[in-house]
């Protein structure tokens, strides 16, 4: 399953992208923060601590919403 999150820097994304790349099955597509924020172009799992996944913060959720 395609999952793409939108706010993936806050609270509740960073759990939920922690749990997505921990589930067999599941695939990280991407993430989104609003406009100017400061974890846009960040590795989203770099940002919460974990290894890079390669996928970057960014703003544009249409998108995300495609891909996933």
């Amino acid at each position: 399953m395609k999952v793409g999150i939108v706010g993936c820097a806050g609270r509740m994304g960073q759990m939920l992208v922690r749990e997505v790349l921990a589930t067999s099955g599941c695939e990280l597509c991407g993430g989104t923060e609003s406009p100017g924020h400061l974890a846009l172009g960040q590795d989203i799992a770099a940002h919460i601590g974990i290894t890079p996944c390669g996928l970057e913060i960014r703003d544009d959720t249409p998108s995300l919403f495609q891909i996933s």
